[in-house]
């Protein structure tokens, strides 16, 4: 008995050192935005591994024009478990990039480099009435030019109480799903409510009544072209939803 408590204990402190030695931490990352990425702004965002919901701050390292660091004080490092899986891309307001994976790691220090997109983008305004929690995700599409282009689909769940500004919609090369209340409901296909009949971006705003019957035709076997599958439009009622309302802003 002593000797099985033995191993069990053993195995349980190399199994703690392995997770430690494995751990991959971050306490420095290092941006470089290319020259078609002038409009940047002193304070830019960094989304890692399609975690858009928790997306960090880059500001602009002074004396440079082109270069931007996290953080931009003393924080705790950001982990990963692989340092073959990071990547990230950035999002500003009118502008975003392609995810890459990074440059370089070095001394617990991340470098990235990106290319912005050459013409200006829209930001999205998502809100709701009443407040409920709005998920979205963002499937990016692979830079062409890129030898190690990763997946790309960033995920965010906010409360419309604090409406989400979708920085940079880059109408093209990324697909924008959104749900109501959770991954559960229908994923309505933003890009096709944003767009007016000549294909110009513009506010739009869904009521309950409408709502109902997309839900009911995007789980649909002929609208999805999938097995259908079942709605439960009560969620509608019990969070009393009135409207969705999706509207392009100034930067």
């Amino acid at each position: 008995m002593r000797s099985t408590s033995f191993a069990v204990v053993w195995l349980f402190l190399i199994c703690a050192a392995t997770a430690g030695a494995d751990e991959f931490r971050v306490r420095q990352i290092v941006i470089e935005l290319q020259d078609d990425c002038t409009d940047a702004p002193p304070t830019i965002y960094l989304v890692f591994n399609d975690d858009e919901t928790h997306r960090v701050t880059a500001t602009r390292r002074p004396g440079t024009g082109s270069t931007w660091t996290w953080p931009d004080s003393e924080q705790k490092p950001l982990t990963f478990s692989d340092p073959k899986d990071v990547h990230a891309s950035v999002q500003f307001a009118g502008n975003r990039t392609f995810c890459r994976k990074p440059d370089n790691y070095k001394n617990e220090m991340l470098r990235f480099s990106f290319k912005c997109s050459s013409v200006p983008l829209p930001n999205l305004l998502i809100s709701s009435k009443p407040s409920l929690t709005l998920v979205y995700d963002r499937i990016v599409g692979k830079d062409q030019t890129d030898a190690r282009p990763p997946a790309c689909i960033e995920k965010a769940t906010f409360f419309s109480a604090n409406p989400r500004k979708l920085l940079g919609y880059w109408e093209n090369n990324e697909h924008v799903l959104l749900y109501l209340l959770n991954r559960m409901s229908p994923a309505l296909p933003l890009d096709e409510l944003i767009h007016d009949k000549d294909g110009r971006i513009r506010a739009t705003t869904i009521g309950r009544p409408e709502m109902q019957k997309m839900w009911m035709e995007l789980s649909s076997a002929k609208s999805n072209n999938r097995i259908p599958s079942p709605v439960n439009i009560k969620l509608l009622d019990d969070s009393k939803f009135q409207s969705l309302t999706v509207e392009p802003m100034p930067k």
